[in-house]
């Protein structure tokens, strides 16, 4: 079945046309890496080459919005 919690992440993602350079509906992927008992998540943006971690407790907050998340992370990137 894979990972259920990365395809719905990076599904909402891919689906935002907001973004910069947002020419692909294969633009980002989430894949899980597990450390230690810990299980963190790895969200890459193929088109800006960048790259966000997080548990995975932070994805499953029900009031999360992950593509304001993402937003916010990207002007910090580039500030």
């Amino acid at each position: 079945m894979g990972d259920a919690l990365g395809h719905h992440i990076a599904f909402l993602l891919n689906r935002e046309r907001r973004f910069p350079r947002n020419h692909s509906t294969n633009r980002f992927s989430c894949e899980c890496i597990e450390t230690g008992g810990e299980v963190l998540y790895e969200i890459i943006d193929q088109e800006l080459d960048m790259h966000l971690w997080t548990n995975e407790q932070f994805l499953c907050n029900e009031k999360l919005n992950i593509t304001h998340w993402y937003a916010r992370n990207l002007r910090k990137g580039y500030i």
